[in-house]
């Protein structure tokens, strides 16, 4: 129904080339929010299906279940493909119905959340597994879906622009594409830098776009007050928001401290346009398609990483409307105004990203510590950059030689990988 950018064609062509070799795929698809990349994973599930095998999507939220899910029946409407979801919320006869026609092949795509990983969801023949946003899933979990079955393909989606050596050490077992270019129908977001003087300004300018039946995200670094830090707290713009637009829209407010369903609940009532302003924490920074959804506005943005903005701000790059980004900041700090600045000028997220690993390092990249993800006792990943791509070619070099296991200058490297694998054999297996 549409054309492919560019970066799209290269990247099925590359997708494509891997699920027709004799090896398992294990490609990590970035691009940011809005660039295409769920067209090119139904192209990648389409032609799996259509060789005869099943595919799967693994999301981390039902509400995001339920998105994907309508927008792969709209994308196959015009086929015989068959499309089902899984989620928890499923009912036990509902349940056993699926489980049933999944491994009897009368299902092509499964879309699910951790439901998927469960021992007792069997395929006929799965050939490809989907996950979106691959950073908020553990590794047993990604591990249990791939184990259902042999040489499965992994297809891993992100909207998070990981820098490549980053990537590389967290992520070294995977190819990597980028989709960097957009549908020319898309608009970049306006991203303005405010004094907190200017925040009266931010007020009209949401009433402005709630009068035209636009919807809008208000964002808050903190739950509650602190009595140590002079920020600004979501109970409390949650109050004052309400108070402003009573009579006008319904605000909503969402945050870590609520029940899951609590907030797929919230979250959806925002996607079903119940509520016209909805107040978060970063827990809406990873999440659905609301087009609707035109203007955010981002309290204390100086508490934030650059590409914590930049993921934040394409909650709003979904609609083909102009939208909007405020970044708030009370902050005097030249380097915390220089970041500010930065996000207001730049839209690229790969420039953001890199910037950002310099500044909170690798452990602290995705915005809560990765406990064990980076484990370098002298390397950095920014000074030794170059170092790092190095390595990774030599990697690979010394792995395509042919019985490199058996050469003695490689003894030392193949004791490790034995040791490694009998320290990770149970989650390998």
């Amino acid at each position: 129904p549409f054309k492919l950018t560019i970066d799209q064609e290269r990247t099925v062509e590359e997708i494509l080339t891997d699920l027709s070799a004799n090896y398992k795929m294990n490609r990590l698809l970035q691009g940011e929010v809005g660039s295409g990349k769920t067209v090119v994973a139904a192209i990648s599930l389409y032609a799996v299906i259509t060789a005869g095998y099943q595919g799967a999507i693994m999301v981390p939220t039902e509400v995001l279940a339920r998105q994907h899910y309508q927008t792969f029946k709209d994308l196959f409407k015009d086929t015989d493909v068959r499309i089902e979801m899984l989620i928890s919320s499923v009912g036990t006869k509902e349940k056993k119905e699926l489980l049933t026609k999944l491994v009897n092949h009368e299902i092509d795509i499964i879309v699910g959340t951790h439901a998927l990983f469960q021992k007792n969801v069997e395929f006929a023949n799965l050939g490809l597994v989907v996950t979106d946003e691959e950073h908020r899933f553990g590794v047993k979990q990604r591990v249990s879906i791939v184990g259902k079955g042999h040489l499965i393909d992994h297809l891993k989606m992100s909207a998070t622009p990981i820098p490549r050596t980053l990537a590389i050490s967290i992520l070294g077992e995977s190819d990597i594409s980028i989709i960097k270019t957009l549908p020319n129908e898309k608009k970049r977001p306006i991203t303005k830098y405010l004094g907190y003087e200017d925040r009266d300004y931010v007020v009209d300018h949401i009433k402005e776009e709630i009068k035209r039946g636009k919807q809008v995200y208000v964002i808050a670094p903190m739950i509650e007050e602190s009595e140590i830090m002079d920020i600004h707290n979501a109970n409390e713009i949650y109050e004052y928001y309400s108070k402003e637009f009573e009579g006008i829209c319904n605000v909503g407010l969402i945050h870590g401290k609520l029940k899951t369903q609590e907030k797929e609940s919230i979250m959806q009532d925002f996607v079903d346009n119940k509520i016209g302003i909805l107040v978060s924490t970063t827990v809406i920074e990873v999440g659905v398609n609301v087009v609707n959804a035109t203007t955010i506005a981002i309290y204390d943005a100086d508490r934030f990483g650059v590409a914590q903005l930049h993921q934040m701000r394409g909650r709003v790059r979904r609609s083909n409307e102009q939208a909007y980004c405020f970044l708030i900041s009370k902050s005097t700090v030249p380097s915390a105004i220089e970041r500010l600045k930065l996000v207001e000028s730049s839209d690229d997220g790969f420039v953001l990203a890199e910037e950002d690993l310099i500044v909170r390092g690798p452990g602290d990249f995705f915005g809560e510590k990765q406990t064990g993800t980076v484990l370098f006792k002298m390397a950095d990943l920014v000074a030794d950059k170059d170092l790092f791509e190095l390595a990774n070619m030599e990697a690979d070099r010394i792995i395509n030689e042919e019985n490199f296991t058996e050469k003695n200058e490689y003894k030392h490297i193949v004791e490790i990988i034995h040791e490694n694998y009998e320290n990770n054999k149970e989650m390998l297996d």
